[in-house]
């Protein structure tokens, strides 16, 4: 698989967890990742090598950002998932799920199934390298091969899904490549899948990015192209706050932002996640949804309220 498109970004993630995985602080383990950055760029010994944008070696202030934002939110889901179990959930729905290890990595109940939703190339190429050296997920995983933009629930009910019973929903990177319209879609086809309890973990930028802000962490120009290509995918996410969209289909939200969750580690949080005039402020959300609980529309006075980033 090319380093190209969203598949970049689970490539980026991967080299971000590999990366945290070796430091003597490091806030989780997750030592498949570094098997999928070595399946595209060679391996090195101890040393990772560069990946696009990503390099240990004088990395710049644009990866040190990304780094910090994907192993910093790494442990927000981590919680999600372990804490829904520990609630009786055996379904979890990770939603583009890339190149995530959770079902190998997070020792989930046997009797739990995590199925994993991604288009067939991303896949391909995770299974490929999981079979080359014989990861064995602690629990029930199912490949669902589907592409996001079209009937993806079928093929998730087809593969085994019940809709009847608890559901967590992940869609850890996902909601900032989707537009309002898209993410209303996607919202509205899990609300309408989650007919028995359900949860939900997810994130997006509190405001639209601009490329520039992405090339002012780089003074290489091979890392402002990436900056430029990483930036032109990113859309608006959700029109609202998480409280209130969430809300609006009938779940409860509670919110945080990826800048609190890497300060709650005690690691210096970029300032591309805090600074307000140029920065990316990003939300972490998650929420829950009765069986009884309706679609009405809610009023915005009924409607909790969010934590802005």
């Amino acid at each position: 698989m090319s380093i190209e498109g969203v598949g970049a970004t689970a490539l980026l993630t991967a080299y971000a967890r590999a990366e945290e995985t070796v430091r003597a602080d490091r806030r989780f383990d997750d030592p498949i990742a570094r098997v999928f950055v070595e399946s595209v760029t060679g391996s090195a010994g101890a040393a990772l090598l560069p990946l696009g944008m990503a390099r240990t070696d004088g990395p710049s202030e644009l990866w040190v950002s990304f780094r910090e934002y994907f192993a910093g939110r790494t442990p927000f889901y981590d919680r999600q998932l372990l804490d829904a179990v520990d609630r009786g959930v055996r379904q979890v729905v990770l939603l583009a799920a890339g190149l995530d290890a959770r079902a190998f990595r997070l020792a989930l109940p046997h009797d739990t199934t995590v199925f994993e939703v991604d288009s067939d190339p991303v896949l391909r190429f995770k299974q490929e390298n999981l079979d080359r050296i014989g990861a064995t997920p602690s629990c029930r995983r199912v490949i669902v091969p589907a592409d996001l933009r079209e009937d993806w629930s079928s093929a998730l009910i087809d593969a085994g899904l019940r809709t009847d019973q608890p559901i967590l929903w992940v869609a850890e990177g996902l909601l900032m490549y989707l537009d309002r319209i898209e993410s209303d879609r996607l919202l509205s086809v899990i609300t309408a899948q989650t007919r028995g309890e359900g949860s939900i973990a997810t994130e997006y930028p509190a405001r639209f990015p601009d490329a520039a802000i992405f090339a002012a962490l780089t003074t290489l120009e091979t890392d402002r192209a990436a900056a430029a290509a990483m930036a032109s995918l990113v859309r608006s996410g959700p029109a609202e706050p998480p409280a209130e969209w969430l809300c609006r289909y009938g779940w409860s939200c509670s919110s945080t932002d990826v800048a609190s969750e890497i300060a709650a580690s005690r690691r210096k949080v970029p300032a591309v996640f805090t600074d307000w005039t140029r920065g990316v402020p990003v939300w972490l959300l998650s929420g829950g949804r009765r069986p009884s609980t309706s679609l009405r529309q809610v009023s915005v006075a009924e409607r909790p309220r969010g934590r802005r980033a």
